[in-house]
Formats: structure tokens, C-alpha cells, sequence
């Protein structure tokens, strides 16, 4: 080890971060998020401004994150895997539904894509709930508190 006394001199501190499984975690989602920036301006030319991509990206993702949060604050009744698969199977209609719009095979204005993927979510999560019995017992259990 490269020690100054009781310190680690710089070049030993980034020789313990660089192993670090965190940092290579936190590199590895840099490189995703980079690649998906590039991708966004690779797609960004085909609206009339920056604004209007943003939101057509909003839009896809946006539908059904809020169909999840109307289920955990209305609808206690189902449960996070009916919830989970709900959205996935709703994120991915909502982009087919673009990709169909995207080369005109369908026209749908990238509004609609919110409350198709909220309503798709919401739906698609009652129905799949009864599939998905709550368990009888709790996860945990409460300990009562013992005072001395």
C-alpha cells in the first residue's frame, strides 16, 4: 500500500475506488443514460423543436408512472406484482402504439399517450389482481416494545 504515514496517498485512493463494485455500477448506468442521450438526439430532429420531443418522450413514460401512483394511493386492493406487470404491459403498448404512429400505420397525437398508458395500466392491473392472491400472513411481524 502507498501510505504517507497513517493516509493514503491519492494514487491508493483511486486504486480502492476503481475496485470498487459500486463505482463500476455507477459507470456502467453513465454509459447507459450517455447512450440514451445519444439516441434522444438521434430521434430529436424529427420534431418541428426541442420542446415538442421532450415532450413526446414524456409522454411515453409518463402515462404509466401515474397509473401506478393512482393505484397505490386509490386502488389498495392490488397488489405490486399485478401492479408491476401492469406496467410493463402498458409501457410496452404505449410504444407500440408509437412505433405504429411513428410510421404511419396508425395516427395517434402523443397526448393521448398519457391516458392510454395510465387507463392501460390501471386496467391491466384489476384484472391480473385475482391471479395474485394477498398472502393470509404478514411479511414481518411487530415485536411489542419492552420497556426496562
Amino acid at each position: 500500500r502507498r501510505q504517507v504515514g497513517r493516509f493514503l496517498t491519492g494514487a491508493a485512493l483511486m486504486d480502492r475506488f476503481v475496485s470498487d463494485p459500486d463505482v463500476r455500477i455507477a459507470k456502467t448506468f453513465t454509459a447507459f443514460w450517455g447512450l440514451i442521450a445519444i439516441t434522444f438526439a438521434l430521434f430529436a430532429h424529427m420534431s418541428r423543436n426541442l420542446i415538442e420531443a421532450s415532450n413526446i418522450v414524456g409522454s411515453l413514460f409518463s402515462g404509466v408512472v401515474l397509473g401506478l401512483f393512482l393505484i397505490a394511493f386509490f386502488l389498495k386492493f392490488i397488489t405490486g406484482t399485478p401492479a408491476f406487470i401492469a406496467a410493463l404491459l402498458a409501457q410496452i403498448l404505449v410504444i407500440g402504439i408509437w412505433a405504429l404512429t411513428f410510421f404511419n400505420v396508425i395516427h395517434f397525437a402523443y397526448l393521448w399517450f398519457n391516458p392510454i398508458g395510465c387507463l392501460a395500466t390501471i386496467a391491466i392491473a384489476a384484472a391480473l389482481q385475482p391471479l395474485f392472491p394477498k398472502p393470509l400472513t404478514p411479511a414481518f411481524e411487530v415485536l411489542p416494545v419492552q420497556s426496562s
